[in-house]
């Protein structure tokens, strides 16, 4: 059984030692994400205040990755290097992208929409709908949205 002691820091609701059990999965208002080969992990903690997006220093410490735009449905490349998310940006959900440890985000999707007034968005690329939707294949991470697969490719730095 795989498990992770961390101390959960940086403003997240327990300040205590917890361990997550490999088996268990998230509690309410929390979405998890995990690659045991590399021993890494990330997850979205729902707050009073919006969320943010945790993950694991190379001490164990919990830390706050982002709250900027509010993120959710948090994905993790296979190799445990790279974090994928939604956020808001500028109003429009959008795919973010950046390194485990550190790094600016890049936002992938909903760079360029155009809002003609009274009108739908142009260009839009609907983020995943659901927890879990949105995954690394590659270079690519794909998710399905609105009936369809998408698909956006994505490079390291």
């Amino acid at each position: 059984m795989w498990w992770f002691p961390l101390m959960v820091a940086c403003g997240s609701p327990s300040p205590d030692v917890v361990a997550r059990e490999g088996g268990g999965g998230a509690r309410e208002g929390q979405e998890l994400a995990r690659v045991e080969a590399a021993e890494r992990v990330a997850w979205v903690e729902r707050e009073a205040a919006g969320s943010a997006l945790y993950v694991v220093d190379h001490r164990g410490l919990a830390v706050v990755r982002t709250r900027d735009g509010a993120p959710d449905r948090v994905a993790l490349s296979a190799d445990g290097e790279q974090l994928a998310w939604v956020a808001s940006a500028d109003g429009l959900p959008a795919v973010f992208t950046a390194p485990y440890a550190d790094g600016a985000p890049v936002q992938l999707t909903n760079r360029s929409v155009r809002r003609p007034k009274g009108q739908p968005p142009v260009g839009f690329v609907p983020p995943p709908v659901r927890e879990g939707g949105l995954s690394f294949e590659g270079d690519e991470l794909v998710w399905e949205a609105e009936g369809q697969p998408w698909r956006v490719r994505w490079s390291s730095p």
